[in-house]
């Protein structure tokens, strides 16, 4: 079993470092905690739900999928892009920088960046009915209300 380290800067401030062996001894606490993180503001029962979900994925496939989100591929050639693009970032999301996604953003011609005011990751949880009113306004050729154009 390999060790999972997930190491970009937002991670390190939360010490996330484990194993597949780690995940199946300490499942319920990992599972709280990365609701609490991901959702913050989010309703109890929305928490619970996420912390379920959590923890009815198999160690492996959990320690994949929080690996893909620790170290993402986003490596490319960003001005070839040419279809409608919003990046969407909250300044206190816990897995993406707030700046990470600025210039992401910034690399993609005519992109709409979009910071969200929502606490955590998962915005279509925290706030959905704000997320489906930016997404609705980008989809019908607005910027939503908070979107700066790069």
């Amino acid at each position: 079993m390999s060790e999972l380290h997930l190491t970009s800067v937002p991670h390190e401030e939360y010490g996330f470092s484990f194993s597949v062996r780690h995940i199946r001894a300490d499942r319920l606490r990992l599972a709280g905690e990365l609701a609490a993180l991901w959702v913050p503001g989010a309703s109890e029962e929305t928490r619970a739900w996420l912390r379920d979900g959590l923890l009815e994925a198999a160690p492996p496939a959990l320690l994949h999928g929080l690996g893909a989100l620790a170290m993402p591929d986003v490596e490319g050639s960003y001005a070839e892009v040419r279809v409608p693009t919003m990046v969407l970032c909250g300044h206190t999301d816990p897995l993406v920088s707030f700046e990470e996604a600025a210039a992401l953003a910034r690399a993609i011609p005519g992109t709409a960046f979009t910071p969200l005011h929502t606490p955590g990751h998962l915005p279509m949880l925290t706030d959905p009915d704000g997320l489906t009113a930016l997404l609705r306004a980008f989809i019908d050729g607005g910027q939503g209300d908070d979107a700066t154009s790069s």
